[in-house]
């Protein structure tokens, strides 16, 4: 009789053993999944104003940067080291936006700015970044009163459609959590 009764306690801990186990493998793996997307940072242009021509200059801003934070970021090891290489490159880029400001015949100036601001969920090419505070890459155009373009500058996420992918290493989490859990790499 005692063997049937440790027999239905096994059967009642069983479930509760796996409930445990399952937890303790996904938090630290939803925690990890989370703490990678705060690796990113954002890049926001806001235009002048939402005049045709105040636009038009936003997205020929948008396209320098795009070219120059493609070419100067591919050699980022990691965030950090593009976050200090987006501060140094802070005051070139201004000079820059401002030169296209000027050749443009626009009366206003830019500002860049390295900032911390909430950003709203976004699907770059099947790939989801959740809503919420990043650091960032802020371009303000004169006023900056128009309508924006944002997206993910560092790893270059927004810049797939410019076909840039060939520097860029994919990664699966779930894969280096497994490898790291039982020791292979």
């Amino acid at each position: 009789m005692s063997s049937i009764v440790c027999m239905n306690k096994s059967k009642k801990l069983l479930p509760l053993i796996l409930l445990s186990l399952s937890f303790l493998i996904v938090v630290p793996l939803v925690s990890c999944v989370n703490n990678k997307m705060y690796e990113l940072i954002r890049i926001h242009i806001i235009a002048n104003s939402n005049s045709v021509q105040d636009q038009s200059v936003k997205y020929t801003v948008r396209d320098f940067i795009v070219d120059k934070l493609t070419t100067e970021l591919q050699s980022a090891k990691n965030r950090n080291e593009a976050y200090s290489m987006l501060e140094q490159k802070k005051t070139y880029l201004n000079t820059e936006v401002d030169k296209i400001l000027k050749d443009k015949s626009k009366p206003y100036h830019s500002n860049i700015d390295l900032s911390y601001e909430y950003f709203p969920a976004r699907t770059y090419e099947g790939f989801v970044v959740d809503a919420g505070y990043y650091d960032a890459v802020l371009i303000t155009l004169g006023e900056g009163q128009g309508e924006n373009w944002w997206c993910v500058v560092y790893p270059p996420l927004c810049f797939f459609s410019q076909g840039n992918l060939s520097n860029f290493e994919y990664k699966s989490f779930l894969l280096q959590l497994w490898n790291n859990f039982f020791g292979r790499n």
